[in-house]
C-alpha cells in the first residue's frame, strides 16, 4: 500500500514515466475529485443499495445492530466536481460533501425487519494539502466525528502517511 501511495515528491519524470494507468506501481491522479459522489457511493454501499452511477448491486457490510463502521477518506485535493460531474469551487461544493458525511453519521439500515441507526464516522487524511485547503479538510473531519483538536490527519511524506494511518487504526481499535 505504501508503495502505491508513494507521492513521487520532486520526481516529476518518475511520476510521468508510467503510462499504463491503474497498473502503475503507484497511484496516478486523475485530476478530478468527486468527493460528494464518492460519499454517496459509500452510503449506498453501507445500505446495500445499487450504486447510483454504475447500477452495480452492493452487499452491505452491516450485519449486526451493534456493529461499528468507519470510513477512512484519503485525498490529495478538495472537491472539484459535484455528483453529476459539474465543476465548481471547493467552497461551492463543500456543502454537498458535508451533507453526505452527515448522512453517514445517521445512516439507517434495516436488519431483520427493524430499522437501526448507525453513526458511521469518517476519518479524513489529507496528503500534501495546501494551508488554504486545510480548513475544508478539517471541517470534513469535524463533521465526520474524528477531528483531533479540530483537525484532520495530514501527511506530506511516506513516514507521515504511515504515522497518520497507524493513529487512525489505533483510534478505531
Amino acid at each position: 500500500l505504501l508503495a502505491k501511495l508513494d507521492m513521487k515528491e520532486n520526481d516529476e519524470t518518475g511520476y510521468m514515466s508510467c503510462s499504463t494507468g491503474n497498473t502503475c506501481s503507484y497511484v496516478v491522479g486523475a485530476g478530478l475529485t468527486p468527493t460528494a459522489g464518492t460519499f454517496r457511493s459509500v452510503i449506498n454501499y453501507f445500505k446495500g443499495e445499487n450504486d447510483y452511477r454504475s447500477g452495480v448491486s452492493n452487499t452491505s457490510p452491516i450485519s449486526d445492530s451493534c456493529q461499528k463502521n468507519f470510513i477512512i477518506y484519503v485525498t490529495d485535493g478538495l472537491p472539484s466536481v459535484n455528483e453529476t460531474g459539474g465543476t465548481g469551487s471547493a467552497t461551492s461544493l463543500m456543502p454537498g460533501v458535508l451533507t453526505r458525511i452527515d448522512a453517514l453519521r445517521a445512516l439507517v439500515k434495516n436488519l431483520g425487519g427493524t430499522d437501526y441507526t448507525f453513526n458511521i464516522k469518517t476519518y479524513v487524511l489529507g496528503m500534501a494539502m495546501t494551508e488554504a485547503a486545510k480548513p475544508h479538510i478539517d471541517n470534513m473531519a469535524a463533521r465526520g466525528g474524528t477531528a483531533v483538536d479540530g483537525h484532520a490527519y495530514y501527511a506530506d511524506d511516506p513516514a507521515a502517511l504511515t504515522n497518520a494511518l497507524n493513529n487512525i487504526f489505533s483510534d478505531i481499535v
